[in-house]
């Protein structure tokens, strides 16, 4: 698709194109803005202050307090919403919204480095042609309803899919702060010094692979919610223990490919976890973190309010209790499978 109006920008080779190139491409993407939030807050029946606070919540508030028509429709939105949802309630929502997009849009201006159009901006010793601009714009027109699209059938999938689990019934139906579940951390033993020393592509490639062979163990085995990656490491919950041991087992297991030198390490442990704006919060995640810590390279820990709760079919040791901040005097499991599994 063809930009609308050509770009009359030319960038010079600088140390700061990028910022320049994407600038601009944000100046064709951003509607004229001319309308004060009280006249928006007024057009959609809504008080000045909730909107304002709303817009925060989504990121969207201008530091001008000029807003556009899709700022209006938006609005519009919102003001459904609130028909619905106590205010609160919803400014959650926007904020758990603002910050899963975020992580999205990041990751999608990152692969731009991998198109072959932009090697000129890489390039020191080159112009940056304007023609870049007009693509990359042209791409984002083109993209955006496209991607709308996907993220609304992508929602609706996972809503079908989150709706089959114990997880979501539990937070459902629960009338107490706080819900049983089962938190396990899983992350990558040496990946810092392989950082350090390895080439970005050879580090991409370990990180992806870990989260791909993450989420592909949680789909197999069920009733698991990968809750997020958080650097090397990812978050997992179920309502299950038996079944997240199941996952760590996989991860931990799974043979390194050749010449990876990153190995894996689990720790869980189960309890009250409280649910804010998406995240998971309690002793029971404090916990699993420091016994992922505490484990050792191709090792799942788990603490002893889990062991309690797992099935007689797997091996477990009890090793020393350890006195961690914080957390008091624990004194962990690890855990195997029965020979022959």
């Amino acid at each position: 698709m063809a930009p609308d109006r050509p770009f009359e920008v030319r960038l010079p080779v600088a140390p700061d194109r990028a910022e320049l190139l994407l600038g601009a491409v944000r100046d064709r993407l951003t509607d004229p803005r001319h309308l004060p939030l009280r006249d928006v807050a007024f057009d959609v029946r809504v008080l000045r202050e909730d909107l304002a606070r709303l817009f925060a919540a989504a990121g969207r508030l201008r530091d001008d307090d000029r807003y556009g028509e899709g700022d209006r429709q938006y609005a519009r939105d919102l003001a459904t919403l609130l028909d619905r949802f106590d205010l609160p309630v919803l400014e959650r929502m926007l904020r758990l919204h603002q910050r899963a997009m975020t992580t999205v849009v990041v990751n999608h201006l990152a692969q731009l480095q991998s198109d072959p159009r932009l090697a000129p901006m890489f390039d020191p010793d080159t112009e940056v042609p304007p023609e870049v601009i007009d693509a990359i714009a042209a791409d984002a027109v083109f993209l955006l309803p496209v991607t709308q699209r996907l993220l609304a059938l992508d929602h609706h999938e996972a809503l079908l899919r989150l709706l089959n689990t114990s997880v979501v019934a539990d937070a459902s139906t629960s009338s107490a702060d706080a819900i049983d579940l089962a938190v396990a951390f899983i992350d990558l033993v040496g990946f810092t010094r392989l950082s350090a020393t390895a080439e970005p592509g050879i580090v991409a490639g370990v990180l992806g692979g870990f989260e791909d062979g993450v989420h592909e163990a949680a789909s197999d085995v069920g009733e698991v919610l990968v809750v997020k990656f958080i650097g090397d490491a990812a978050m997992l919950v179920s309502g299950d223990v038996d079944r997240l041991v199941e996952v760590c087992l996989r991860v931990v297991e799974d043979p390194l490919p050749s010449g990876d030198e990153v190995e894996r390490r689990a720790g869980i442990a189960a309890g009250g976890v409280q649910i804010r704006d998406g995240d998971y919060v309690g002793h029971p995640v404090n916990t699993a973190a420091r016994l992922t810590d505490l484990a050792r390279p191709g090792s799942v820990l788990v603490a002893e309010d889990a062991t309690d709760r797992l099935a007689a079919a797997w091996v477990t040791r009890r090793l020393h209790a350890r006195k961690l901040k914080g957390l008091g005097r624990l004194r962990p499991s690890r855990v195997w499978r029965p020979e022959g599994t």
